[in-house]
């Protein structure tokens, strides 16, 4: 008995064999994409965290865009990085910039303060008064121990012209 496969049987063998193989590489490929692109993200999340501590704000905001863009950050990271770059555009003078990206944070995380009250100096800076004080009530109801929150809506009432509730602001 001749255990030698067919040619034609062979032929097919071969055929699977490199399909196989193709298969693998292109599945293994994807994962080392994958991979390289969620460590770009990180690269840049970190790269922006870097320099928005050095306060180079500028330098900051296309790190967290290259970041946010990716689509490869976790919810914290990725609200993180919107929060930090709003701030970063308010720091650079661009508050119009940073209302979008401080409202992106807070819809992602309603309960931290800290998003309420940069977005609200951004109102304040704009001259939105009544936004501002809604935003700083909102970060006074979310920590209502932090003395600056009713230092900054002390100081957007009393520039509303309302200063019996600026004065209350700022004795408390």
């Amino acid at each position: 008995g001749n255990s030698r496969p067919e040619k034609g049987q062979r032929v097919m063998r071969i055929r699977w064999w490199w399909w196989y193989f193709g298969v693998m590489a292109v599945l293994a490929g994807g994962i080392g994409l994958h991979w390289k692109a969620e460590t770009d993200a990180h690269s840049h999340l970190q790269k922006g965290h870097a320099a928005y501590n050095d306060k180079r704000w500028a330098e900051s905001i296309p790190e967290y865009t290259l970041a946010i863009e990716s689509g490869r950050l976790s919810r914290a990271a990725l609200t993180d990085a919107y929060g930090n770059r709003g701030e970063a555009y308010y720091m650079d003078e661009d508050a119009y910039r940073t209302i979008p990206d401080l409202t992106r944070a807070i819809e992602m995380a309603p309960t931290d303060a800290k998003g309420c009250f940069n977005r609200g100096d951004a109102y304040l800076w704009m001259r939105d008064y009544d936004k501002a004080i809604a935003d700083y009530t909102t970060a006074i109801e979310l920590k209502p121990t932090s003395s600056v929150y009713y230092i900054h809506r002390g100081y957007a009432y009393g520039a509303s012209g309302d200063l019996d509730k600026a004065i209350a602001d700022y004795t408390r």
